[in-house]
C-alpha cells in the first residue's frame, strides 16, 4: 500500500503513474492535497507495450486551482503524448490490437471530494481514455466539481463510469460529455439543477450506454447514441437537435421525462419499466412513437402542446 497526503504541488506534472507500468501498481492513496499551478492534477499513462496493471487507486479531498488538466488516464502516451486534441473519430479510428501482457490496464479508480478551480489547458477538462481491446474499467468521480468549467470532459473505450453528485457542466459552447464507446451512469442523490450535455460518436460494434438517475440530460448529437438502451431514473432527457430519430430502448425507473425540441421526430425503441413518463412536445412539434411498449407498465403524460402519434409497427402496447 502507498500513501500520498496532506502534499503541495505546484510547478510541474502533478501526481502522475507511468508511463511503463509493466510491473503494476496497486492499492494507492492520495489524499488531502493542494495542486497548484501543475500541468496536471492526477495523471495516469502508459501505451501498448509498455503498460500492466494500475488498479485501486484513491484520490480524496484534493483541491487544484490553474492546472492544466485535472483528471488525465490514457493509454496512448508514445502514440500522443497530450490527448488534449482527441476528437471521437480519432478515438474510433483505432484498431484493435491482440492483447498483450504489455497491454495497459486502468480499473477500480475513485475520484472523491475533488474541487477544481480555473482549469487553464486546451479544449479538455480532463480525459478517460482506454484501448479498445483494454477499455478503462469501474472509475467513479463521486462530489467532483470544476468551477465554472469551459471545456468538455472525454470518456472514450470505458466501462462502468459513475459520475456522482458532481459538476462537471459545460457551457452551451460545448458538451459536457464527449463520448466514444463509454459506459456512463449520471446520478445526484437529488435532483440535479445544472444540464449535462451530451455528444460524441457511435460507430458498427460499439455503443455508449447511458443512465441518469435524477439528472438533467441533453443529447447533442444522435451520432453519439448507438443501440443501447437508455436508463431514466427521476431524469430529464432532452434531444437538442430537431427532427431527431432514434431508435434506443428507453428503461424508465421511476417518474421522468423525455423532451424534444422541435420538427417532427420518430421513437423506434421499445419502453420498459414503471414510469411514469411524461413527453414533452413544444407547439408545432410532433413525436411519433413505433416501439414497443408492453413492457412499460407506467402512464404517459403528454405535456406542452405538441402532436404525439402512436404508430406502434410491433402491434403491441
Amino acid at each position: 500500500d502507498m500513501t500520498v497526503s496532506n502534499c503541495t504541488f505546484g510547478t510541474g506534472h502533478g501526481v502522475s503513474i507511468g508511463s511503463p507500468t509493466q510491473r503494476g501498481v496497486h492499492d494507492l492513496l492520495v489524499s488531502n492535497c493542494t495542486f497548484n499551478g501543475t500541468d496536471n492534477g492526477i495523471r495516469l499513462k502508459s501505451d501498448r507495450d509498455i503498460g500492466g496493471l494500475v488498479e485501486n487507486l484513491r484520490y480524496i479531498d484534493i483541491t487544484m486551482t490553474n492546472v492544466d488538466y485535472p483528471i488525465i488516464v490514457y493509454s496512448f502516451y508514445d502514440t500522443i503524448g497530450t490527448p488534449n486534441n482527441i476528437t471521437p473519430s480519432n478515438a474510433a479510428a483505432t484498431a484493435v490490437q491482440p492483447i498483450v501482457d504489455n497491454t495497459p490496464i486502468w480499473r477500480n479508480i475513485l475520484f472523491s471530494n475533488l474541487t477544481v478551480t480555473a482549469i487553464t489547458g486546451n479544449n479538455i477538462a480532463g480525459i478517460l481514455w482506454g484501448r479498445p481491446e483494454m477499455v478503462v474499467s469501474n472509475v467513479t468521480l463521486y462530489n467532483v466539481n470544476f468551477t465554472a468549467p469551459t471545456k468538455t470532459f472525454d470518456i472514450y473505450n470505458a466501462r462502468g463510469i459513475r459520475i456522482i453528485d458532481s459538476n462537471l457542466t459545460a457551457p452551451s459552447s460545448t458538451n459536457t460529455l464527449t463520448l466514444y464507446n463509454a459506459e456512463v451512469t449520471v446520478t445526484n442523490s437529488a435532483p440535479g439543477i445544472s444540464v449535462v450535455t451530451l455528444g460524441g460518436l457511435a460507430k458498427g460494434g460499439t455503443n455508449n450506454n447511458l443512465s441518469f438517475f435524477n439528472t438533467l440530460a441533453m443529447i447533442t448529437d444522435t451520432n453519439m447514441l448507438g443501440s443501447s438502451p437508455i436508463t431514466l431514473g427521476g431524469s430529464i432527457l432532452t434531444f437538442s437537435q430537431s427532427s431527431v430519430t432514434f431508435s434506443n430502448g428507453l428503461n424508465v425507473s421511476s417518474a421522468s421525462t423525455l423532451a424534444v425540441t422541435g420538427g417532427n421526430n420518430t421513437f423506434k425503441g421499445a419502453f420498459n419499466g414503471s414510469g411514469p413518463l411524461a413527453l414533452n412536445l413544444p407547439a408545432n412539434t410532433t413525436l411519433t412513437l413505433r416501439g414497443d411498449s408492453s413492457g412499460f407498465s407506467g402512464p404517459f403524460i403528454v405535456s406542452n402542446s405538441g402532436t404525439l402519434l402512436v404508430n406502434n409497427a410491433s402491434g403491441s402496447g
